[in-house]
């Protein structure tokens, strides 16, 4: 594992902070149901759902995530689709409490700051599948590490008021909010006051995408008058051409010398059921964007394969973050 004690002038110092972002993956392709993919058969095509949730079971893959999170010790950790899913009720799996539950066990213990629902479903399934009534709901949430120099002064979320409407299942009507979850901190109890943002904008609509975007940008400056470094990380849905960030925010994968488009920095694309033997990443669609600081490091984690299977249909980001 991963050496607690920073270097000098390392992570760890009072100008520095390591932050980290990943997109868990819900655990399958829910626009099977909604999207252009939608066979016309809604049972056979909750079946295909169903059948990817089976094979991507969280309880298998969180075990993958806490070990990356822990070998790379990041202070503030951003995560998008922290699913909890039930069935007639009763909690079948909840991504955040396995998740933590994985760190504890390897002797890293995060708390959560705050949590914000980006998107809620829900289904019944036919008789041939078990029957029953199965919901989802979708979050965002904002971990910090409990040994970690971070304080954490408050902590705030939002909705976007730009919310994408879909028709589900021949005229039924599912509106998909998302949102942010953020938090006022400082490095010790002398660093330089900071915020930390995580995000996750719309994937199945541009407009709706750029639209939370510009929404999320005036929150945060409403959060952090120029001048206060802030550190925003997520899944923005959208590549280095397309996600549109003002001048004053900083690419931390092209300011640490990489290349905007190259494979190496490609995050998302794995098959929905992540059977895929090879990896299918080819867009880079995650980000840690930071203002009035600036990233020393930036490195991608989770996108080989461990033991035969991939962590999520994402790959993530760990920056080191110099502030000021």
């Amino acid at each position: 594992m991963r050496d607690r004690r920073a270097a000098a002038g390392g992570p760890g110092a009072p100008d520095r902070v390591r932050v980290a972002t990943w997109n868990l993956y819900l655990g399958a392709d829910l626009s099977t149901l909604f999207g252009p993919g939608r066979s016309g058969d809604f049972d056979a095509d909750l079946a295909e759902v169903v059948r990817q949730l089976t094979t991507t079971g969280f309880e298998h893959r969180a075990p993958l995530v806490a070990r990356t999170l822990v070998e790379h010790g990041a202070d503030l950790v951003g995560l998008q689709e922290v699913c909890t899913w039930t069935h007639e009720g009763a909690v079948t799996t909840d991504f955040e409490a396995l998740l933590l539950a994985e760190l504890a066990a390897l002797g890293e213990e995060y708390d959560v700051v705050t949590r914000q629902a980006s998107f809620t479903g829900a289904a019944d399934l036919p008789d041939a599948l078990g029957g029953g009534r199965v919901t989802l709901t979708g979050h965002d949430v904002l971990l910090v590490r409990r040994d970690s120099p971070v304080r954490v002064e408050s902590s705030h979320l939002g909705t976007f008021g730009r919310a994408l409407h879909l028709e589900v299942m021949g005229g039924h009507r599912q509106t998909v909010s998302r949102g942010w979850c953020a938090a006022h901190c400082r490095v010790g109890d002398d660093g330089p006051p900071f915020v930390v943002v995580t995000t996750h904008t719309e994937a199945h609509e541009d407009a709706a995408r750029d639209r939370q975007r510009d929404e999320l940008l005036a929150a945060v400056g409403t959060l952090a008058p120029a001048g206060r470094p802030v550190v925003l990380v997520g899944d923005l849905n959208a590549t280095p051409d397309q996600v549109g960030m003002p001048a004053a925010w900083r690419d931390a994968w092209v300011d640490t010398g990489h290349a905007t488009d190259a494979p190496a920095g490609w995050t998302s694309g794995q098959s929905p059921d992540l059977a895929n033997a090879e990896s299918r990443l080819h867009q880079r669609i995650d980000y840690v964007f930071t203002r009035g600081a600036r990233a020393e490091t930036c490195t991608r984690v989770g996108a080989e394969p461990v033991g035969g299977r991939w962590p999520s249909d994402h790959a993530g980001l760990v920056a080191d973050v110099r502030l000021g």
